[in-house]
Formats: C-alpha cells, sequence, structure tokens
C-alpha cells in the first residue's frame, strides 16, 4: 500500500509539474499547419527563440517568454507578440505550434491638413496665442493573412480594427516675443512592421524550434515568414513650430521651444 500510495504520489506531483510547465497545451486544439507540406522543421537552442529566465521559474511552452527574433531569416526585432498554441496532427513530427510575431516599432509624424496653421509675429508673446480643437476617426489597418486573434493581439486592438480610433486634439500654440513663426498641427502614431514565423515544440524531446519553407517549385504557394504590419497605434498630438526670422530683442534663454522640434502644450 505504502508503495502504491507513493506511485500515485509521485504521479500526481509529476502530473502537476506537467501542467504548470505546460500551461494551455492540455487544453489546445488540434490545427493542422497552412501549406504543411512547404515546410520543415528545424529545431533552435532555447536562447535563440526564448529569453532564459534566472533559475526555474518560468521554463515551459507556451509560457516562456519569446525573443524578439526572427530564426529564418536571422533578424533581431524590438517587440514580440506569441498566438495561441495548437496541438498538431498526427503527420507532423513535432507536437505543437504557434504563430510568433517579431516586429519594430516607428513614430510616424504627419501634419494634420485639414487644420490651419497659426502665424506668430514678432511683437506675440502668449503662454497662450492659439489653441486648436479637433475630434476625428481613423481607420487601423492589419497587414497579415494570418488574422488578429491568431497573431495573439489584444482585444483593444482587435477591436480598434473594427470600429477604427479616435483622434481627440484641444493643444494651445505658445508665442515667444522676437520671433516670427508658423505652429502646425502634428498627428503621431506608432506604426508595428514584422514577420510572424512558426514556432514547434517536441514534448518527448523537450526541444523546440521554427518551420522553414522549403523554397520549392510550389514556394508561390505561400509566401513565409508572413509579412506582418499595423497602423495607428499609440496616437497622439503635438504641435511644430518654423521659424520664419528672428527679431530684435529676441532672447533665446526665454524660449522654451528647440527650432523646428515638435512640442506640446
Amino acid at each position: 500500500m505504502r508503495s502504491l500510495s507513493a506511485f500515485i504520489l509521485l504521479f500526481s506531483a509529476s502530473q502537476l509539474a506537467f501542467a504548470e510547465a505546460f500551461p494551455g497545451m492540455s487544453k489546445a486544439k488540434e490545427k493542422e499547419v497552412p501549406f504543411a507540406k512547404e515546410f520543415r522543421a528545424v529545431v533552435a537552442p532555447e536562447h535563440l527563440l526564448f529569453v532564459l529566465p534566472r533559475g526555474k521559474s518560468g521554463r515551459g511552452f507556451p509560457n516562456k517568454v519569446a525573443r524578439a527574433y526572427d530564426p529564418v531569416n536571422k533578424q533581431h526585432y524590438q517587440k514580440v507578440l506569441v498566438g495561441d498554441t495548437y496541438k498538431a496532427s498526427i503527420v507532423e513530427d513535432f507536437d505543437y505550434w504557434r504563430y510568433v510575431t517579431v516586429y519594430n516599432v516607428e513614430t510616424l509624424a504627419e501634419r494634420v491638413a485639414y487644420l490651419p496653421y497659426f502665424e506668430e509675429d514678432c511683437h506675440d508673446a502668449s503662454w497662450s496665442m492659439a489653441e486648436w480643437g479637433e475630434s476625428r476617426s481613423f481607420k487601423v489597418s492589419l497587414s497579415s493573412s494570418l488574422g488578429a486573434k491568431a497573431l495573439g493581439l489584444e482585444a483593444s486592438v482587435s477591436m480598434s480594427l473594427e470600429t477604427g480610433v479616435t483622434f481627440s486634439a484641444a493643444r494651445k500654440v505658445q508665442a515667444t516675443k522676437g520671433i516670427a513663426a508658423r505652429h502646425y498641427p502634428y498627428k503621431l502614431s506608432d506604426e508595428w512592421k514584422g514577420v510572424t514565423y512558426i514556432q514547434v515544440y517536441w514534448a518527448d524531446k523537450k526541444q523546440y524550434g521554427y518551420l522553414t519553407s522549403l523554397r520549392g517549385l510550389d514556394h508561390w504557394l505561400v509566401d513565409y515568414p508572413y509579412a506582418f504590419g499595423l497602423d495607428n497605434q499609440n496616437v497622439g498630438f503635438k504641435v511644430k513650430r518654423e521659424i520664419i526670422k528672428k527679431c530684435e530683442g529676441y532672447d533665446p534663454s526665454t524660449d522654451p521651444v528647440d527650432s523646428s522640434q515638435l512640442y506640446i502644450r
């Protein structure tokens, strides 16, 4: 009885450890890799695919922290997104797979052409010379053949793809005595650009890897890694001042704005 109890305890502990190490695997739905015949699986060392944790915490797939790295093209990126884990079909030689998206973030500054600029004369000196007030909706576009859910995008991002984002602004223009200038309103937004690759896991071997294209005659069927892009994220509003001339009495030490730089008031 003691040996049986010990076996049950050991088995239970093993199952608990498995559940802690690989959360989500037991509930993973079986899904076939699209264009599976176009890929081959490659084993990769963990440090290429994951940010290795200190100690034993955080181990396991899919709860390991994915690295912002494209192993197919061997390129580093700033950010990473991880999709749901799927159980591979029995025809595959790996057990689980998921989409991993790596991307860079670029902040774009675009003049709001439908709003007027404000002219500042040499004699103007005011903390609040003029003000813009505006509310407008912008479409959010996703460039990916996979869709928001498969990529693991947050619900708020998915909602913005359906409804767009509202750009609301009320900004003041500050005038500095001794310059003639124009103040232009600018819309700021983040654009995400990168690729999505397929990450795989062999449960028995406890090995990780990724899929790479066979580059065969039918390579036209799939462009891999998949291109990824998302625009109009983190939308904001600033102002750009363009100095036309400096006038008599201009004191640079009292000027709060560097020439030709975006500022906000």
